[in-house]
């Protein structure tokens, strides 16, 4: 990996009822380190997987797993009531559900005219 390169983790996005649902794997980050925005007709996931504390810094022999920022932007497929978004984050699975928006009526509707 390039130094500085910003990861993407993977998601998952489906349509369940009434609800548009995206889920984002990300293992081993804090809650408070987790950042959620929605922007124009984009969710924006955003933060950083952080480094255990550890009171000496170890000499690895494998390292496999990045500590580095992440950032994650999703157009919506679909027309969402931004505002009623809801998020959980449980098991390094972060699961974000928005209310698909009611689709106009169809069917023809006469509007009278007051006198």
């Amino acid at each position: 990996m390039v130094e500085d390169e910003v990861l993407a983790p993977p998601v998952d996005i489906y349509e369940a009822g009434d609800s548009l649902v995206i889920e984002m794997d990300l293992p081993g980050i804090g809650l408070e380190d987790i950042r959620i925005m929605v922007s124009s007709g984009c969710l924006v996931i955003e933060g950083e997987k952080k480094e255990a504390g550890l009171a000496e810094k170890p000499r690895y022999i494998c390292m496999e797993r990045s500590f580095k920022s992440f950032r994650r932007a999703i157009q919506f497929p679909v027309a969402v009531e931004e505002k009623a978004g809801k998020a959980a984050y449980r098991d390094g699975v972060l699961t974000v559900k928005f209310p698909k928006k009611q689709k106009l009526a169809t069917e023809e509707v006469k509007i009278d005219i007051e006198k």
